[in-house]
């Protein structure tokens, strides 16, 4: 399965080998492939950590239950854990307290896979008379409290059973969790869990780079053009002007919104362009106008830049909050709550639930380029 999966970096889980054949067995079966192991901390080292040697990887911190290490690729470097939670809510405690004091000292993507051996929600069980609440509490409040949030994954919501006929019960006990940084560094990575195989749990690939088909930009009205004041005239200037050659009312108003489209691009390109640009730009003036009024002796010129500067600066904030805002969908925070990156955030997930990155067809084959699916769908319909 590795190598069909054409993998640089293996985390193996649970592994319950003698330390003393880790290195003939990695030897043996994976000659080109680095190996760290927790032998030090945990009976029988439960997480093995391996590793193609072309890859640049650097150890960060290891513990029972966990090993972290930081990750070079071309696009920049994030950290990477392997989790192998306790069984008991009272042992994976511990767990939750060290990775608490992993996310206080990063500031970079951050990645944690593996078995946590704990449900996030009581739709994660196929049983439901089998929850521990404080067992969910506790780990809900530690992703809540290190803003992890699950990776958008394929294949079924659960990945674990216990292969019973009577009393059978799926769980979903091994997930991938991202930071909110993970999604502007790889903002096309692919999550899969695959078949159980020979195992109770599965296995799951993480693609940092899938190639996705972006299909050309819809148009959007965004609310805050409507807080400049030229915005009427501009609509109105477009919708006198009279259609040529057309009779049907719902033919001149099909071309009077083409023709306004056009109009409101242009419209939003002349006065925002790129929003953050733009916001980064102007708090760069206003910090260089107010560093020359620090140093000036009659800085009355200067302060009426500041003034008009720090006008320009909060229009723009409030046009990009109310664009990040639209765009991810929340409707339950009021205008003006300053949540851009949170909305931000949002809005890359709904960006990433919306792409179909693979199917399988009737004969089980797996389309993964765009063309193939396309195809398929129009074929299937």
């Amino acid at each position: 399965m590795i190598r069909s999966c054409s993998v640089n970096v293996v985390c193996l889980l649970e592994t319950r080998i003698n330390e003393c054949y880790a290195q003939k067995i990695v030897n043996k079966h994976f000659a080109d492939w680095n190996l760290f192991h927790n032998y030090t901390g945990a009976l029988n080292g439960m997480i093995w950590f391996l590793w193609k040697k072309h890859v640049q990887v650097n150890l960060y911190c290891s513990s029972a239950r966990s090993i972290s290490y930081f990750v070079n690729c071309n696009a920049g470097k994030f950290l990477l854990t392997a989790i192998y939670g306790m069984n008991t809510g009272v042992e994976r405690r511990a767990l939750w307290t060290h990775l608490t004091h992993i996310s206080n000292n990063i500031e970079i993507p951050w990645v944690l896979g593996g078995d946590f051996n704990v449900i996030a929600s009581i739709d994660e069980i196929s049983n439901s008379n089998q929850v521990h609440n404080l067992d969910i509490q506790d780990f809900a409040t530690c992703m809540d409290d290190l803003n992890l949030h699950d990776h958008v994954f394929a294949s079924s919501i659960f990945t674990w059973t216990n292969r019973q006929d009577e009393g059978f019960v799926a769980k979903k006990l091994d997930r991938v969790l991202m930071n909110n940084s993970w999604s502007d560094l790889f903002p096309q990575s692919v999550v899969e869990f695959l078949a159980l195989g020979s195992s109770d749990n599965s296995s799951v690939v993480l693609q940092l780079q899938h190639s996705v088909y972006t299909p050309p930009s819809l148009f959007r009205f965004f609310n805050f053009w409507t807080k400049k004041t030229e915005f009427l005239d501009v609509v109105r200037q477009s919708w006198v002007v009279p259609v040529v050659g057309s009779t049907g009312h719902m033919h001149r108003l099909f071309c009077k919104l083409k023709r306004l489209k056009v109009v409101l691009k242009q419209f939003n390109k002349e006065h925002f362009g790129d929003l953050p640009g733009c916001v980064k730009l102007a708090r760069k003036k206003l910090k260089a106008v107010q560093k020359c009024i620090l140093n000036s002796i009659n800085p009355s010129t200067l302060i009426e830049q500041d003034k008009a500067l720090q006008m320009d600066l909060h229009e723009l904030l409030k046009a990009e909050e109310s664009f990040f805002k639209q765009k991810s969908r929340v409707t339950w925070v009021h205008d003006g709550d300053q949540n851009t990156k949170f909305f931000h955030k949002m809005a890359t997930a709904h960006c990433s639930r919306g792409f179909i990155r693979n199917v399988v067809n009737s004969t089980g084959v797996r389309l993964e380029n765009f063309k193939q699916i396309s195809n398929e769908f129009v074929n299937f319909f």
